[in-house]
């Protein structure tokens, strides 16, 4: 049995570059990220939110930014987000993570498919009383 990564993925960009990302994350997601089952429902409520969103023409924006919750087996799914920003270079990328159980936890951020901020390291979980 599997531990589970919990993961947060923040995509910026334009919303037609942010759209095909998402997508090819969702056809991904059983063979390459290895999710549980609840993290499809994540990216479906991404996809079909940002689908609602008014056009870059009608908002006089083009900056879009989207968060996903996933929970991926043992590790993030940091290899996967690697290609994708080197694919989707007008993106950035950031993906925040932490497997509690396995004690490591941190952060990796990609702009124009480079990595320009990684922090990895123990958990760091602070006694609320």
């Amino acid at each position: 049995m599997p531990n589970w990564c919990q993961n947060r993925l923040r995509i910026i960009g334009n919303k037609s570059q942010t759209e095909d990302f998402i997508q090819t994350m969702k056809e991904a997601l059983w063979k390459e990220i290895r999710c549980d089952s609840s993290s499809e429902a994540e990216i479906d409520a991404a996809l079909n939110e940002l689908k609602e969103c008014k056009s870059e023409e009608e908002m006089d924006i083009n900056i879009y930014i989207v968060n996903i919750c996933i929970v991926t087996r043992w590790n993030p799914p940091v290899h996967f987000i690697e290609r994708a920003a080197s694919e989707f270079k007008q993106l950035r990328f950031e993906l925040y993570f932490a497997e509690y159980y396995m004690d490591f936890s941190g952060w990796l951020i990609y702009e124009d498919g480079e990595l320009v901020q990684e922090d990895i390291g123990p958990c760091i979980i602070e006694d609320i009383e």
